[in-house]
């Protein structure tokens, strides 16, 4: 995603995906995720308010982190280990038990 918006910054359109399955599916819910938010904001302020400058500079910061977090094995969940423990995924919300209370 990094080379495809940096060629997008220079005026060239050229998508890559990633040889790997895995890389390649991370990076489709990635741009799902952009995208979602890019019309949620839209649609509350009336304007895109994501530049794909700002988008390029938070993929750039992921990456170095995963580089700086990562034990250098293959397979490694390090870097995965590292964003759960920054930041760990909201409590899931609670489903009606079912049970009626008076």
């Amino acid at each position: 995603m990094i080379k495809t918006l940096m060629t997008a910054e220079s005026g060239l359109i050229y998508e890559t995906r990633p040889s790997n399955p895995y890389a390649a599916s991370v990076q489709v819910r990635v741009q799902a995720g952009i995208e979602q938010l890019r019309k949620q904001l839209s649609e509350q302020s009336g304007v895109n308010t994501i530049r794909d400058k700002d988008v390029l500079g938070v993929l750039v910061f992921l990456q170095r982190l995963a580089l700086h977090n990562n034990n250098g094995r293959r397979r490694c969940r390090a870097f995965l280990d590292f964003l759960y423990v920054t930041f760990p995924p909201p409590p899931p919300a609670e489903e009606p038990s079912g049970i009626i209370t008076p």
